[in-house]
C-alpha cells in the first residue's frame, strides 16, 4: 500500500514574501551541517546558557533558573533549523515564538511551552514537544525515540546527522550500587537515578580515533564532545554445578548507554527528540 500524505494548508515564507501553500513549494527544506575536519556541525545553532542573568526574570523571585536545560535545548535546536533558513509556516507556534525572537525568549517560549518549573524542571514526556515543532515546517517530521526503542548511541546519532535531522538528548544522573553477598556467589547493581540533563545534539565527528558526538550543553553554555558509551551488565549469580548466570538489571537492559561515566556516576541516557528535516 502506499504511504498517504496529510495535505498541510499553511502560509510558506518564501524571501520575505507570504504565499498561501496547500502543495509541495520550490523552498529551504533542508538544515544542512557544514562538515569540518572529522565532523559535520550545525553551524547555526546557537550557544545559549541557562543560568543567563538574562533569564532570572522568567520565574518568581528569588526561584533559580538551573532547571531550564531543556528549554534552552530545544531553543537551540529549533534556531539551528530556523537561523539555517529552512522554511516554515507563517501563523504557527515556530513563526509567532520562535522567529526574529532573542534567544531568551525562544527559551521562554519553550518553557511555557513545556510546563517547566523552577522546582520540578520539565517532564520527560514534555522534552517530546521540541519534536512536535515539526508540524510548523516544512517536510519536517517528528522523531522521538527512548532507550527502551534502541541503543542511543554514537553511531545512531550520527545516521541522524546524515539525514539533517536535529536533536536534544535526555540523560539521567545514575548512582550505580554493587555489592558482593551469598559468599561472593551473587553481585548484584542497582542504579539509582536523581534527576537528569537535556543537551542538544550539535552535530556528529571522529576524535582520537573514536566517534563521538558534539553537544551544545546549554549548563553554562559549554561545547562537549562524547563517546557514547554502552554500561556492561556487571550482575551475576554463581551456582554449583550450573555455573555463572548473567542477571541484567540495567535500566534499559542491552539499550543502556551512557553519555559517560565517573566512578560510581553514570550518566545514563533516556531519550532523544528529534526534528528531522530531510523527509
Amino acid at each position: 500500500m502506499a504511504k498517504s500524505k496529510t495535505l498541510r494548508v499553511g502560509v510558506l515564507v518564501l524571501g520575505g514574501l507570504a504565499v498561501l501553500s496547500t502543495s509541495p513549494v520550490e523552498a529551504k527544506t533542508v538544515t544542512y551541517c557544514s562538515v569540518s575536519g572529522s565532523g559535520c556541525f550545525y553551524s547555526a545553532m546557537p550557544l545559549i546558557d541557562q543560568n543567563s542573568s538574562a533569564l532570572s526574570d522568567l520565574f518568581a523571585t528569588g526561584q533559580s533558573t538551573s532547571n531550564l536545560c531543556v528549554p534552552t535545548s530545544a531553543a537551540m535546536a529549533l534556531s539551528a533549523i530556523t537561523l539555517d533558513g529552512l522554511s516554515y509556516y507563517v501563523g504557527s507556534w515556530t513563526q509567532k515564538q520562535i522567529v526574529n525572537h532573542s534567544l531568551t525568549d525562544r527559551v521562554r517560549a519553550f518553557a511555557s511551552l513545556m510546563g517547566t518549573t523552577a522546582s520540578g524542571g520539565t517532564s520527560s514526556v514534555n522534552a517530546g514537544l521540541y519534536a512536535d515543532r515539526s508540524a510548523d515546517l516544512v517536510k519536517a517530521t517528528s522523531s522521538k525515540v527512548t532507550a527502551s526503542d534502541a541503543l542511543i548511541g554514537d553511531n545512531l546519532i550520527k545516521s541522524y546527522v546524515d539525514r539533517q535531522q536535529v536533536n536534544i538528548l535526555t540523560y539521567g544522573h545514575y548512582t550505580e550500587n554493587c555489592v558482593s553477598s551469598l559468599g561472593g556467589s551473587l553481585y548484584s547493581c542497582a542504579y539509582n537515578r536523581n534527576g537528569g540533563h537535556e543537551i542538544a545534539v550539535n552535530g556528529s565527528l571522529v576524535e582520537d580515533g573514536l566517534r563521538k558526538t558534539r553537544f551544545n550543553d546549554p549548563w553554562y553554555a559549554q561545547v562537549k564532545n562524547y563517546n557514547l558509551v554502552s554500561v556492561p551488565s556487571k550482575s551475576y549469580l554463581s551456582l554449583p554445578v550450573i555455573g555463572k548466570l548473567d542477571i541484567d538489571s540495567r535500566p534499559y537492559g542491552g539499550n543502556t548507554a551512557a553519555v559517560f561515566v565517573s566512578g560510581s556516576s553514570v550518566k545514563i541516557i533516556d531519550r532523544t527528540d528529534g526534528i528531522n528535516t530531510n523527509d
